[in-house]
């Protein structure tokens, strides 16, 4: 089977130069990544294989991948793909833990909470 045809069935063959360097755990990873995207029907751009190559890595956070692949959707420009991803990632303020509270039972003299 020639190369070009192999890349037509295999979708990671189109962008196997960019998959040297992973380890080979990695490299499964993001080939199998490339081809659920492809089975999916998102087929994947090389700056978004680039992006998960570096994500894979470690050389970019997960913030830094989930704006890269916005961008490279073309859902938003780079600084409102930040934002969202800011958004999204928020965790929110701690709440001070609730303090129980008694149910006292006038009827019985029972407090629910402590056994009373």
């Amino acid at each position: 089977m020639s190369e070009t045809s192999t890349a037509q069935h295999d979708p990671a063959a189109a962008h196997s130069d960019l998959l040297q360097g992973l380890t080979p755990p990695q490299r499964d990873a993001v080939v199998a990544a490339i081809r659920h995207s492809a089975a999916s029907g998102w087929p994947a751009s090389r700056a978004s294989v680039s992006s998960l190559v570096a994500y894979a890595m470690g050389r970019i956070t997960s913030r830094e991948y989930a704006v890269q692949i916005l961008v490279a959707l073309g859902f938003a420009d780079a600084q409102t793909a930040a934002a969202l991803v800011e958004l999204r990632t928020r965790r929110p303020e701690p709440q001070p833990a609730a303090r129980p509270t008694s149910h006292y039972d006038a009827a019985t003299g029972f407090d629910f909470l402590f056994g009373r």
